[in-house]
C-alpha cells in the first residue's frame, strides 16, 4: 500500500534530500510512498523488512502500473 508521487510531488513533500524510509524510487520521477500505511494501525507491506533478520532480499518496481514486487528469503506466514 502506498501513494504514487511524481518527482514534483516528492520534492514538495521531502525536499532534495535522500529518499526517506518507506519510499521506493520506481524511476527518476516516480516514487511509491508507504509512509501513511506504515503509520496506520493495519498491516503494511512497508514493514516487511523490519527487525534483526530482515526477509526482503530484493524488490522490483515498475512504472505502469505503479507496482512493487518483493522477493523474500523465507516464507511469509499469515498474521
Amino acid at each position: 500500500a502506498g501513494e504514487v508521487l511524481d518527482g514534483d510531488a516528492f520534492a514538495a513533500r521531502y525536499g532534495a534530500g535522500a529518499v526517506p524510509d518507506y519510499v521506493i524510487r520506481v524511476d527518476g520521477d516516480c516514487f511509491v510512498d508507504g509512509r501513511a500505511a506504515a503509520e496506520a494501525d493495519d498491516y503494511s507491506p512497508s514493514l516487511l523488512n523490519h527487525g534483526e533478520n530482515g526477509n526482503v532480499v530484493r524488490y522490483c518496481a515498475t512504472r505502469r502500473p505503479p507496482r512493487v514486487d518483493f522477493f523474500v528469503a523465507r516464507d511469509v506466514s499469515e498474521g
